[in-house]
């Protein structure tokens, strides 16, 4: 649907265009985190952090504002998010490559606090479906077997540092979930256009939220 409201397919690509938007942004800023202390000897993960919140939630704060199709609404809600969550994570940038554990409880604790405010001004909204008891466990399960190998292997590093990292992965996880739930499930449960572009366009909503939400994550 287009800004007026009149279906059509100009909504469909300027999803397709802020994804790539999305992607191009966020590779440059890891390279720039990764090929500073190179390239000039400094490194900038902050600063790099920052130009890619911005750049990449300006224009999606004004889609998720002045779109009127609640559709496409929905998707610059759930990329807006997840951009909102990567910013909240910039002080985990602030520390040095060795002091991963610290890095690890700062980002741990950043992601607890936005996971409850998420929770507090969503606590209302009407998901449908919804993770029951099986599912999560289910999750869980296949989350500590997918782990083993790199566990066995010692390539997770200490105990603390393994503990750490699945919890900071679990509390993204669920972030992810909460904001994929009230933005995207939401709107396809209010308005679905068939199974293939449900499909299609579900699966590019899910990706733009991980490209965002994975790049805020550790050191870059």
């Amino acid at each position: 649907m287009t800004p007026s409201g009149k279906p059509g397919c100009f909504g469909r690509a300027l999803v397709v265009l802020i994804f790539l938007w999305m992607v191009g942004v966020t590779v440059l800023a890891q390279l720039i985190s990764w090929t500073g202390p190179i390239i000039t000897g400094e490194e900038h993960p902050v600063s790099a952090t920052l130009w890619q919140v911005g750049l990449t939630g300006t224009p999606l704060l004004l889609l998720a504002v002045l779109w009127r199709s609640p559709r496409e609404r929905a998707i610059f809600w759930a990329w807006l998010l997840a951009a909102g969550y990567v910013l909240v994570l910039v002080p985990g940038r602030l520390f040095l490559p060795a002091q991963s554990q610290a890095m690890l409880w700062a980002q741990l604790a950043l992601s607890l606090l936005f996971g409850a405010a998420l929770w507090g001004a969503t606590r209302r909204a009407s998901i449908p479906g919804g993770a029951n008891a099986v599912t999560l466990l289910a999750a869980l399960a296949a989350a500590g077997w997918v782990a083993l190998p790199w566990l066995a292997l010692g390539a997770l590093g200490s105990l603390l540092d393994t503990l750490l990292a699945l919890a900071l992965g679990l509390t993204a996880g669920l972030v992810f979930g909460r904001i994929l739930a009230v933005t995207w499930l939401a709107a396809l449960a209010a308005e679905s256009r068939g199974r293939g572009w449900d499909l299609f366009t579900g699966g590019l909503t899910a990706a733009g939220m991980l490209l965002l939400a994975g790049s805020g994550l550790s050191f870059n």
